[in-house]
């Protein structure tokens, strides 16, 4: 173990290269390339790693703040622009920092912006829009701030939550967002006037990009278990759902939640209590979850004591009996059956034994 806390795992030999390495601090951003099996993690350790599905190892860190000459920043969401060309992240002081690719494997800082109105407004989730013309920045003032994802010009401030926001989504078109908060209020957005939408009726059939998040929804009721609708009551120990995700051809939902658990469900997850497959695989609670672009891969990570990035396959159903996406018949060849994960490689740096 180096002196920093980080736990290599080395390869016998005369040549020493470490083989994996991950984040000694609770891992709160993750997003993936718009069109490769790559991912970047952000973490309270003050570091960005991008990581290599196919390969399985991470590729190269970046250090916001540190390679600056400045302190390290605790970073909680990150972000890839579906150009490619930018990376930002979000910072517990009120800061987002956006990094420009400028060769493969090398970025430099393009711009450090804090957020509007005031020092202390913690930033807690960021995004894209799909289209690139908004970054989305989810803050503990309760609000959305929305900036111009090209200038980053400062565009207007969406405010309505009763609690920090949690989880931002955009629709394909990128003029609706979707947003929930601590206190498990789903609130609609218009993208462009950063207006509320109160008529939910008329967005019944808004298509999310394949990047969601939120974990409310029509289409998700089925994930909750029996007695929890979000928050335990009170005086009760109950397991929160911390994040869930919609794989890109829509049939499979997957939560991950307080308890440590990964749970896949057919989509759109609309019976009372559905079925799942339940795996475990983190020792503390989960703070993250997505499907990589071409759907073959699963990643969640984890806060706590956990700490880790576990990655995952994904199965394909060899029946040819299942179909899915919209309009698909489900459940088609046994009742309750979803398709399944299978863990496949760990990346983790807590001082444990791999």
């Amino acid at each position: 173990m180096s002196q920093d806390v980080k736990c290599h795992v080395l390869r016998a030999g005369t040549e020493v290269r470490i083989l994996i390495e991950g984040h000694f601090e609770f891992i709160d951003g993750l997003a993936f390339h718009p069109t490769e099996d790559c991912f970047v993690t952000a973490s309270a350790d003050g570091n960005m790693n991008f990581f290599d599905c196919e390969r399985m190892e991470k590729t190269f860190t970046l250090t916001p703040g540190a390679d600056r000459g400045l302190g390290k920043e605790v970073l909680v969401g990150v972000s890839i622009r579906h150009d490619a060309l930018h990376v930002a992240c979000g910072c517990e002081q009120g800061l987002f920092i956006v990094y420009e690719a400028v060769a493969p494997h090398k970025f430099v800082c393009e711009r450090q912006m804090r957020i509007k109105e005031g020092e202390g407004i913690g930033v807690s989730r960021i995004k894209y829009s799909p289209d690139d013309t908004r970054l989305a920045v989810g803050c503990h003032d309760n609000c959305i701030h929305l900036y111009n994802g090209q200038t980053y010009g400062f565009i207007a401030k969406c405010a309505g939550h009763t609690s920090y926001v949690r989880h931002i989504d955009f629709s394909y078109d990128s003029k609706v967002m979707q947003s929930d908060d601590g206190s498990h209020e789903l609130l609609y957005w218009d993208a462009t006037t950063s207006g509320r939408l109160t008529n939910t009726s008329t967005l019944k059939d808004v298509a999310w990009a394949s990047c969601r998040s939120c974990i409310h929804g029509w289409d998700l009721q089925g994930i909750w278990p029996q007695g929890r609708t979000g928050a335990a009551p009170s005086g009760v120990s109950g397991i929160h759902i911390k994040a869930c995700t919609v794989s890109g051809d829509e049939k499979l939902a997957v939560t991950i939640d307080s308890d440590g658990l990964v749970k896949v469900f057919d989509y759109p997850c609309i019976r009372m209590y559905a079925a799942s497959q339940t795996t475990n695989g983190h020792s503390s609670h989960c703070s993250n979850v997505l499907f990589s672009p071409s759907d073959d891969w699963l990643v969640t990570t984890a806060a706590g004591g956990d700490r880790a990035i576990l990655q995952w396959r994904r199965l394909r159903c060899p029946c040819n009996q299942c179909t899915g996406g919209k309009g698909g018949k489900r459940l088609s060849h046994q009742e309750g059956s979803v398709s399944k994960m299978d863990t496949h490689t760990n990346f983790r740096s807590t001082g444990q034994s791999l």
